[in-house]
């Protein structure tokens, strides 16, 4: 479609997990896919989702901060915890 490379391989593995348990496996995830990542599960905290309310800002730090080291890189973590506050 046109995308640059760096573009679709952060999209493609945005939804690996800083521990390794993600959709693919263990592999090498790029700065961008780790922030995208975290903006993404943002995003679906934040606004809510048909099968479940959004969480309060309380609810979302304290899943992120609960996470970060497993599902979320912890710089990146901290980072988007300073910027969503």
């Amino acid at each position: 479609m046109g995308y640059p490379s760096a573009v679709c391989e952060a999209v493609r593995d945005h939804h690996e997990r800083y521990d390794g348990r993600g959709y693919g496996g263990r592999r090498e995830v790029s700065i961008p896919a780790k922030i995208l990542c975290a903006a993404d599960s943002y995003d679906a905290m934040k606004f809510g989702r048909p099968y479940r309310e959004r969480y309060t800002d309380e609810e979302i730090y304290q899943e992120m901060a609960v996470n970060s080291g497993k599902q979320f890189d912890p710089e990146v973590c901290a980072a988007a915890l300073r910027l969503f506050s």
